[in-house]
């Protein structure tokens, strides 16, 4: 039996099924930056430095790589994190949207920023938890923002919840 060519196809397999899930996101990426409403404020992430190693990892592996098709898989994976190490951090009318994410102002219970600039956010009551890099600069103008539609909506539900009474 050669264990050479198992072990290639599982690799293979493992590939491709990375390469659908990565297609899957860039997809969900896509639909959620679609629905998001007018952006308030348009940020640029921290660096990532892990990220960027990751990527570059990806490519150079893709140089030693002698299948084709695994080639084509790396470095569309490798270009996916490239794509989504520039996306952008917006603050919308409907919460906060990073990483083919958005994060309902509704859904936010806390967020705390960290020295760093990381902004910390408790979504739905604690049950996840989230990190988005700020930069330092950035922080203080990110922190009004939040704390005035986060005000703004607690308003909005007091009003609905008077007007029920």
């Amino acid at each position: 039996m050669n264990t050479d060519a198992s072990g290639g196809s599982l690799v293979l397999g493992i590939y491709t099924v990375m390469g659908l899930f990565t297609m899957y996101m860039l997809f969900n990426t896509i639909m959620v930056r679609k629905k998001l409403k007018k952006a308030i404020k348009v940020f640029d992430p921290r660096f990532k430095i892990l990220q960027s190693i990751l990527i570059a990892m990806l490519l150079y592996m893709s140089f030693f790589t002698k299948s084709l098709y695994l080639k084509i898989v790396v470095i569309f994976i490798a270009l996916f994190f490239t794509y989504m190490s520039f996306e952008r951090i917006r603050i919308t009318e409907d919460g906060i949207y990073y990483n083919g994410r958005l994060d309902k102002w509704e859904d936010i219970d806390r967020w705390e920023f960290h020295p760093k600039g990381n902004l910390m956010l408790t979504i739905l009551r604690g049950k996840s938890s989230r990190v988005i890099p700020f930069k330092v600069e950035d922080k203080s103008e990110a922190d009004k923002i939040i704390k005035e539609y986060k005000s703004a909506k607690k308003k909005g539900k007091k009003q609905v919840q008077d007007s029920n009474k």
